[in-house]
């Protein structure tokens, strides 16, 4: 896919190209400091299209810090911040309307990998309900046993149970989550390029007989510049709480599922195809880069047939 390259001085020449087509990641003198990101999803019903949902994000030292959220067609403000302690993510806080919707904390072991995820949820009459993940870190293989209460106190309701399997650069390359609300249990595997980036995810689901199906798999082609929104999520989480908890679907938007990998791939997209729709669905991306090829605005178009169903975007602001 085409790609814009923004020049923003003529005095520095950076050449962050590999000669071979395999997407590079080499390390630049001075990595550019983000401050800010705006994520916007469109209506593409009306003419010109117009934005749905804008979520403004500020940034310090390449990290979460708060977030504001407003949409088109509601009259609902959501609002959030993100706490740190020993630099890493302590807790995120989620308002609507500035009451408190949301409290997610972040426990650590002696080695410094998470330990347990605690999610409290409040509704609009202040009630809560609680949901409490459990890591168990073994040489070779993470398990997980996902709990919920209603009292934050008594967690006797069994959600699901999970196992993983990371490499030796953090990347999920096996996980296998069993699910006591449909007892079903499925198995995702995971196969990456040489700069960590996503290339082949297969999903499987497990049949009456034991034996599994591959119901999907994603593949993915990147291009040399650098992704920003990657680095983001990389510095706010770290690779392996990305790779345990899915901390990126909570932004929503349309086709975003096909696009995780976005969040935990130094590049940025070339190509995705899926066999889920076939030739029925294809996707475009555009990039604009900063002198450091950076991205500084991502694009991300979802077509049926042709015709354009979803669209959202990334615009990055640097120092």
């Amino acid at each position: 896919m085409k790609t814009l390259k923004v020049i923003a001085s003529l005095l520095i020449v950076v050449n962050l190209n590999s000669c071979s087509d395999e997407p590079s990641n080499e390390n630049i003198d001075e990595i550019p400091e983000v401050v800010g990101y705006t994520y916007q999803t469109y209506n593409l019903s009306t003419d010109p299209i117009s934005v749905t949902n804008s979520r403004e994000f500020t940034i310090e030292n390449n990290k979460l810090q708060s977030y504001t959220n407003v949409n088109s067609q509601t009259s609902q403000v959501l609002s959030g911040s993100y706490n740190y302690s020993n630099d890493k993510i302590s807790e995120i806080l989620q308002y609507t309307d500035e009451n408190l919707s949301s409290r997610k904390q972040f426990l650590y072991n002696s080695s410094g990998s998470l330990a347990e995820y605690n999610q409290e949820t409040i509704d609009g009459s202040q009630l809560s309900s609680y949901i409490r993940i459990a890591f168990l870190h073994t040489n070779d293989t993470i398990y997980g046993t996902a709990l919920a209460s209603t009292d934050g106190i008594n967690f006797d309701f069994n959600l699901a149970t999970a196992k993983f399997v990371l490499d030796s650069n953090k990347n999920r390359t096996y996980s296998e989550i069993y699910s006591y609300s449909n007892f079903e249990t499925n198995i995702i595997t995971n196969t990456y390029d040489a700069n960590n980036n996503m290339v082949i995810e297969n999903r499987f689901s497990k049949l009456e007989d034991g034996s599994f199906f591959n119901e999907r798999s994603y593949t993915y082609t990147y291009e040399n510049s650098l992704n920003t929104l990657a680095q983001i999520y990389d510095a706010t989480f770290g690779r392996e709480l990305l790779m345990l908890l899915n901390q990126h679907l909570e932004h929503g938007g349309n086709a975003t599922n096909y696009y995780n990998s976005k969040y935990i791939s130094p590049n940025c997209f070339e190509s995705h195809s899926s066999t889920l729709y076939g030739d029925i669905v294809s996707v475009e991306f555009d990039s604009i880069l900063n002198e450091n090829n950076f991205s500084v605005f991502n694009d991300y178009r979802t077509l049926a047939n042709g015709e354009l169903f979803s669209k959202f975007t990334y615009d990055f602001t640097f120092e």
